[in-house]
């Protein structure tokens, strides 16, 4: 890519989608790039998905980019998963994501599965582990 693509070029949008799964968890599909611009509209959008869900899986396959704004997002949505007891679990991290992660020891502190799969399984196990008044069931 020569400068002047680089100076020209479009932007790259960041979009969120969200569904319901089961009436279990809200499954997040950010695209694009999460960087400063992004994360205001963002956090916004995502705090409100947050109060709705007890679990939330974030679906990264289609997010190329996630700066350290897009980072603080997802800590302050682990911060409120927690005081709610809900559960937060992340999936499907690309190579530059994955490293993103890594390098800020991201994925030492949030739950990060290779599958959405996996992350539902983990979420049905949890919730089967609780009756509906909190009880562990045995």
């Amino acid at each position: 890519m020569s400068f002047k693509d680089y100076i020209f070029k479009k932007p790259v949008e960041f979009t969120i989608n969200c569904v319901e799964v089961e009436d279990m968890c809200h499954i997040v599909y950010p695209k694009g790039h999460f960087d400063a611009a992004a994360s205001a509209n963002a956090e916004k959008t995502i705090i409100e998905i947050v109060e709705k869900a007890n679990s939330l899986i974030f679906n990264l396959n289609e997010l190329q980019y996630v700066s350290s704004a897009g980072l603080r997002v997802f800590l302050v949505v682990a911060k409120k998963m927690k005081v709610k007891n809900g559960s937060l679990h992340f999936c499907c991290l690309n190579q530059n994501v994955r490293q993103v992660f890594e390098i800020s020891n991201f994925h030492k502190i949030l739950e990060i599965h290779d599958s959405e799969n996996e992350a539902l399984d983990k979420i049905r196990l949890k919730t089967q582990r609780y009756s509906q008044d909190g009880d562990i069931l045995k």
